[in-house]
């Protein structure tokens, strides 16, 4: 079911244009009228269960509840900070792998080298 253009700029007029997911301002055409608890699970098309969602949030929440929307994006986020932590770890690693070796090849010529 589409939202008919006024009830949407009415919505999107509520919620001063910010996704109600993410919270980030977007103009009008960036927008979607979503309904919070899907329609799927026995909700209806009353105005207080309609909010606005900005294309990527509306689309990533599909047909799920706010709860479950934002329990699974927090995972995804606790595992990418992961990720990016193992990454600087990895980094620094191989930073310091590599001062190793130089230093070990300076120290390696200057034992070699004639008196």
């Amino acid at each position: 079911m589409s939202v008919k253009s006024k009830l949407k700029m009415k919505i999107h007029k509520r919620d001063g244009f910010r996704c109600h997911y993410c919270g980030k301002k977007f103009i009008y055409s960036e927008l979607h009228v979503d309904h919070m608890y899907p329609r799927s699970k026995d909700r209806r098309d009353k105005i207080e269960n309609l909010v606005t969602a900005c294309i990527k949030c509306n689309t990533t929440k599909s047909d799920s509840t706010p709860e479950e929307f934002l329990l699974r994006s927090y995972r995804k986020h606790k595992e990418l900070q992961e990720k990016r932590d193992k990454s600087r770890t990895q980094l620094q690693y191989d930073k310091l792998s590599i001062q190793i070796e130089y230093f070990r090849n300076i120290i390696e010529n200057l034992s070699s080298e004639p008196e």
